[in-house]
């Protein structure tokens, strides 16, 4: 049977903080689990609390302690845990959105090669890892007593950006691990590109290009793992980022339009309304009203 996580642990009551980006999970057992196949959808880190996990391969076994942690990559594996009177681990699933969205200014400046992709990597748990996940526990005891989402889902990224930055500058392998086998993924790497040229204003032609691909595998790939066309994606993710400066900065509505990728105003204007059913400049008045009111 395969066993399919995140799912598994979302089913079970497992988790323990559950944002836009991040999934935070911890399992107990008091049995020993032999050869389980596990199916990880999103790339996730593990550390072993309690007891010791075993990652089976037809050439070795790794044995993973609560002295290092993994790095896993969507893939199947097989996996055993062993207590030493109980099992424990935390799982950090890190979810796709974070990748595309959240990394860009992490590691734009790297380029992933899928040819030399890894399934995991280990790594050593030192003083700060362990600081880290003390940290994790009392972000989830924060949640049970604040409602805040935005508040929790701000702080969380926050604290993930932290560790992958840690691990990234620590550890080579850790560094050709990420930019390989996470954003080397075709569908990460692929969201991770569109994100990164959203805002640029250039043709289709012009952002298939940068993408590595031709314009009709674009085409194609906006379908897979969007379910939109590329132009509609593009007009939703340029509305976004100028409501948000419209209620976050004082830039006049025309350098709004051009920064986030629209040469026309009129036809941002046009859009815009359609979308929040109101011109930019009743939108920004919107919000100092209600901020007045606060």
């Amino acid at each position: 049977m395969t066993i399919k996580v995140p799912d598994f642990f979302i089913e079970q009551g497992l988790v323990n903080i559950n944002t836009n980006n991040i999934l935070v999970c911890r399992y107990k057992s008091y049995k020993k689990s032999e050869k389980n196949i596990i199916e990880i959808s999103e790339p996730a880190i593990i550390f072993v609390i309690n007891g010791y996990k075993i990652i089976h391969f037809d050439e070795r076994d790794v044995v993973i302690s609560s002295d290092n942690g993994v790095f896993a990559a969507c893939d199947k594996f097989v996996m055993s845990e062993m207590p030493e009177g109980i099992y424990e681990n935390t799982v950090i699933f890190i979810k796709t959105e974070f990748w595309f969205k959240e990394a860009i200014d992490l590691f734009s400046c790297h380029y992933a090669n899928a040819k030399n992709s890894k399934k995991f990597i280990s790594f050593p748990v030192d003083d700060y890892l362990i600081n880290f996940l003390h940290q994790l526990r009392i972000l989830s005891d924060f949640i049970n007593l604040n409602n805040n989402y935005s508040c929790i889902n701000d702080l969380l990224t926050l604290k993930i950006k932290e560790i992958l930055i840690y691990l990234f500058l620590k550890n080579k392998e850790i560094s050709d691990f990420i930019r390989n086998s996470i954003l080397g993924d075709d569908k990460i790497y692929f969201l991770f590109c569109i994100e990164k040229h959203v805002y640029e204003n250039i043709t289709l032609k012009e952002l298939a290009k940068r993408c590595n691909c031709s314009l009709s595998t674009l085409k194609e790939k906006f379908h897979k793992y969007l379910n939109q066309s590329p132009k509609k994606y593009i007009n939703e993710r340029r509305l976004e980022k100028a409501a948000f400066l419209l209620r976050n900065t004082t830039d006049t509505i025309d350098s709004i339009s051009r920064k986030v990728g629209f040469s026309n105003v009129s036809y941002f204007n046009i859009l815009f309304k359609r979308k929040y059913k109101m011109t930019p400049s009743e939108y920004r008045a919107s919000y100092r009203l209600k901020a007045v009111s606060y």
